[in-house]
């Protein structure tokens, strides 16, 4: 099976991108892998399926949608009783992310933002914006707001959104415990 330059060449950096990514060791790969492409057990083979442009797109598909529904969760997920201690989970992996986490990779950071972003690259794409948030914006209404606005705006939902969901989480929590002891 032959294949084109450019293929080997989005095949090669899918293996950088799974060896950052994954922590696989994947050198041995890169230097033997182009000796068995007509080999359809070979490991390679497997790996090359994996970074294809079609699974780059699904990836790509699938970071879009499950991180809108994660933010749009952390803003509306303490809204609905049953859901508000999970909501307040996946804010504090938020905050992890921003503010621990941010210490080493730069306040704001975000890792499923990361993964998103080095898909796109391989794919292709430029990204234009700074923050997830501006880049949803960007993408849905083809309105290009200033960064810092929406910096600003990300920051006060965050935190409002973070006071709703420990406010009833607390409150939840002690009528709960005044129920008990009665």
């Amino acid at each position: 099976m032959k294949t084109s330059t450019a293929c080997r060449i989005s095949q090669t950096l899918g293996l950088v991108f799974l060896e950052r990514n994954l922590q696989l060791n994947t050198t041995p790969l890169i230097i033997d892998r182009f000796e068995n492409i007509g080999d359809t057990r070979s490991f390679e083979n497997l790996v090359f399926f994996a970074m294809s442009d079609f699974s780059l797109h699904l990836l790509d598909i699938f970071f879009f949608s499950f991180h809108t529904i994660f933010i749009l969760f952390n803003i509306f997920g303490w809204l609905v009783p049953r859901w508000r201690l999970l909501n307040l989970s996946t804010l504090a992996l938020t905050a992890f992310s921003w503010f621990i986490l941010g210490i080493w990779y730069g306040w704001g950071y975000c890792f499923c933002t990361d993964w998103h972003w080095e898909v796109r690259e391989l794919l292709g794409y430029q990204n234009l914006s700074d923050s997830y948030i501006h880049f949803l914006i960007l993408k849905l209404t083809g309105i290009n707001l200033p960064t810092h606005l929406v910096d600003t705006g990300t920051a006060l939902v965050f935190f409002s959104a973070l006071f709703c969901s420990i406010f009833l989480n607390l409150k939840n929590w002690w009528y709960g415990y005044k129920k008990g002891n009665k």
